[in-house]
């Protein structure tokens, strides 16, 4: 896939009638026509939510049989789970702004007036992802905006980030601000501080 995708929620949930197996570009769904819509985006997992993968957009649908963009990577079981997001918003801009990811042990340090050093632990331990992104188009900025700020509020919502290579993260922003840099060219840099919450995870 190109660029990424942000998600959060699930409706229209299905349960898989029999295996999805990898490499597959259908899915077999009675009543797919009246459930999916073509451009949708859509996911599945087992039934457990764990193996959480992203199969693309929706290409075509039937009463029998739905068909999506992207190959399923590892096979699901039978009632292994089928959805899409409430809330949808895939951005291109440029992918080569390094990603960078630091541990977060959740220990506080302080040092005392005679020198003497304490750590208390205030946290869980968890991992930090500084998301960047270049190169958006006015439009697709603005539509970036307009989706953390109604979809997201702030830090109060987690959501998922799904990469190029379709990895998924679960994650939360750890500050309510989100730095936005305008270019001379008009276009447009996001950068996110993000709590992930769940490597692989959907939220």
């Amino acid at each position: 896939m190109a660029g990424w995708l942000f998600a959060q929620g699930r409706e229209a949930e299905q349960t898989l009638g029999d295996i999805a197996a990898a490499g597959a570009t259908t899915i077999a769904l009675a009543g797919a026509d009246g459930i999916f819509a073509i451009g949708e985006q859509i996911f599945v997992s087992e039934s457990d939510a764990s193996e959480t993968e992203y199969l693309g957009a929706v290409k075509s649908v039937s009463p029998t049989d739905l068909d999506f963009s992207l190959p399923v990577r590892v096979s699901k079981n039978s009632g292994g789970l089928l959805w899409r997001p409430v809330s949808s918003l895939s951005v291109g801009g440029d992918p080569k702004l390094p990603q960078r990811r630091r541990s977060l042990t959740g220990v506080h340090v302080e040092q005392s007036l005679g020198g003497m050093v304490f750590a208390v632990q205030t946290g869980a331990a968890g991992e930090i992802l500084d998301w960047r992104l270049g190169q958006l188009a006015p439009a697709q900025a603005a539509a970036l905006g307009v989706w953390l700020d109604s979809t997201v509020q702030g830090a109060l919502a987690a959501f998922t980030l799904i990469g190029p290579a379709r990895e998924l993260n679960a994650v939360r922003l750890r500050e309510a601000e989100y730095v936005r840099k305008e270019g001379p060219g008009g276009e447009t840099v996001f950068e996110l501080n993000l709590l992930v919450e769940q490597a692989g995870g959907y939220r």
